[in-house]
């Protein structure tokens, strides 16, 4: 039998334990803590009545957090985990870049190569297309999403290979001079799983299966190349409307490479660790595929093979984003801090948006290094004064007018004094010039390039955000709406380089556009012979005259290579 003494002292002890780890639980573990910040981010996705989101966090090769919010089905009510597997929609074309480098690694192929030496059933065009000129998202070859759209093709169609090839062999000449500007186009990765194909002799789907996911121990994960396949603890896609509430996006396409990579976060985790410290594929493909373009006159390019190149907060970073299908993702590398975040969600809706949600995770676990990151000498007046100096400003002038920011939103650059401004929803913003024709903005991380046309006419200004690709802004000349003769644009336009045509009529003050097998939609005025189309793949249609001002055909969204002929009837 215990004797009394033993027996109190355990009393004691025990008293004594639950008092200090009482204490302790009060303050709250680093992990609490993180959950706490991630309720926060996540408020919108952490409920069972909504689809949601699934997050993985690496760093070196130490997985941070890998977590699962919201539902994957909303008929099933199953709540996604770190094995619900998505289409991570832009993720696709890292992979498929990953691909390429190996390749490239092994000597089968070079990015000099023209695409015709692997792809022979492309019509040889009057420039030559090269591989890297797809990685680089600078091809001018026509992106098969909008030409579809074009031509008829409505949501939830079946989209296959054989159409996709159909309309490349239409195109005559690329958009523009391969190499020459950065155009996002579905049809360059596609294009590039189809040399891995032809090169390997092996579906990309067993290729990469054979030679990325395997080795990697991805075992959930495969590019879908077959319509309708059902795939193991899939997150189906849904797409949110305010007044129509939720809806499943349909499941159409079997194209891969820019597109179709289903894998969840447990295997991307994998994808990761390999991206931060490399111990499957040599550290010189990662380093292949981080290198930055350049386009034919020098500039460098933010594009790098399946990623882009910018800064975050100071910090270094290469990233992919993008939406498919309603399925919405997000990768983030930073190779500095050797931290990687995946972001993969099942619903489009205009407050689901994985950039910013991935923006405010990197904020969580990089925290102290965006702080040392914010450190930067202040703006040297003297200098901004000097640099204003040298500035032509006779040519301010010709800057002046109104430019299409976004298809319905316009901006204005005018004249102060003797400065530049730009009028932004309302308010006039200086422009500091750097030269006679490129300015920065100081309240945004904004530049501006002005640009001439052939004629020599400012026709446009580049707007450059950050480290981002340049954006054309389009100059454009306002017109009264009360003052337009739309009896002047109705009428058939038709291409006979795709064989479709377009009707357009008029009715209760309004301009109608019908093309084949879709709803008719009304066209709103923006400026002299534009009009703004509200479809999912084109915004504008841009009216087009001879000589003597007689209307002769449009474009869509500056796709001037493909006319639509006006019809006389």
């Amino acid at each position: 039998m215990m004797k009394y003494k033993e027996l109190i002292g355990m009393v004691l002890f025990f008293v004594y334990s639950c008092l200090i780890f009482g204490q302790a639980a009060k303050k709250e573990s680093p992990s609490a803590e993180l959950e706490k910040k991630l309720k926060k981010v996540f408020f919108e996705m952490n409920r069972l009545d909504r689809p949601g989101s699934a997050i993985v966090s690496v760093k070196n090769r130490e997985i941070l957090l890998k977590k699962g919010y919201g539902l994957a089905s909303l008929e099933m009510r199953n709540p996604i985990d770190h094995r619900t597997v998505f289409d991570a929609a832009a993720i696709s074309r890292t992979v498929t870049a990953l691909a390429v480098s190996i390749l490239v690694e092994q000597g089968k192929l070079a990015p000099t190569d023209s695409i015709h030496k692997y792809l022979k059933q492309l019509p040889v065009l009057s420039s030559k297309v090269t591989v890297a000129d797809l990685l680089y998202h600078r091809s001018g070859l026509w992106d098969w999403e909008k030409m579809l759209a074009i031509s008829g093709w409505n949501e939830g169609d079946l989209v296959t290979l054989d159409h996709v090839y159909s309309l490349l062999r239409k195109q005559k000449k690329t958009i523009f001079e391969p190499g020459s500007r950065f155009t996002f186009s579905h049809t360059n990765y596609t294009l590039l799983a189809e040399i891995v194909k032809s090169i390997t002799r092996k579906d990309f789907r067993e290729w990469t299966w054979l030679n990325i996911f395997r080795p990697l121990k991805m075992n959930a994960t495969l590019f879908k190349d077959r319509i309708g396949e059902p795939v193991e603890n899939q997150a189906f896609a849904y797409i949110y409307d305010r007044m129509a509430g939720y809806r499943r996006n349909p499941d159409n396409t079997a194209l891969v490479g820019s597109n179709n990579l289903y894998t969840s976060i447990g295997d991307v985790a994998k994808l990761l660790q390999e991206m931060n410290q490399p111990q499957v594929f040599k550290q010189s493909i990662w380093n292949r595929m981080l290198q930055p373009g350049k386009l034919k006159n020098g500039e460098l390019m933010r594009q790098c093979w399946g990623m882009r190149m910018d800064t975050y907060k100071g910090l270094k970073r290469y990233s992919a984003s993008g939406t498919w299908q309603g399925y919405n993702a997000t990768l983030q590398f930073f190779p500095n801090q050797q931290l990687s975040i995946v972001l993969l969600t099942n619903w489009e809706s205009r407050w689901n948006n994985p950039v910013f949600t991935g923006g405010n995770l990197v904020d969580l676990f990089l925290e102290q290094q965006i702080k040392e990151a914010k450190v930067k000498p202040k703006e040297n007046k003297k200098t901004v004064k000097g640099s204003d100096k040298a500035v032509d400003k006779t040519l301010f002038k010709s800057y002046t007018g109104n430019y299409r920011w976004n298809p319905g939103f316009n901006v204005k650059i005018l004249i102060k004094g003797e400065n530049l401004f730009i009028k932004f929803r309302g308010t006039d913003y200086p422009l500091v010039a750097e030269s006679s024709n490129r300015f920065k903005l100081l309240v945004a991380p904004f530049k501006f390039i002005f640009k001439k046309n052939s004629a020599g006419q400012i026709d446009r200004f580049l707007a450059i955000r950050g480290n981002g690709e340049p954006e054309i802004k389009a100059k454009i000349k306002l017109v009264d709406p009360t003052k337009i003769s739309y009896m002047d644009y109705v009428g058939q336009y038709r291409s006979d380089l795709l064989g479709i045509r377009f009707s357009i009529r008029y009715e209760n003050e309004k301009l109608l556009f019908h093309r084949m097998r879709c709803p008719e939609i009304a066209l709103k005025p923006e400026s002299e012979d534009n009009f703004i189309i509200d479809t999912r793949t084109f915004k504008i249609i841009q009216f087009k005259r001879g000589k003597k001002g007689k209307l002769s055909g449009l474009c869509l969204d500056g796709y001037d290579g493909l006319f639509f002929k006006r019809i006389v009837e």
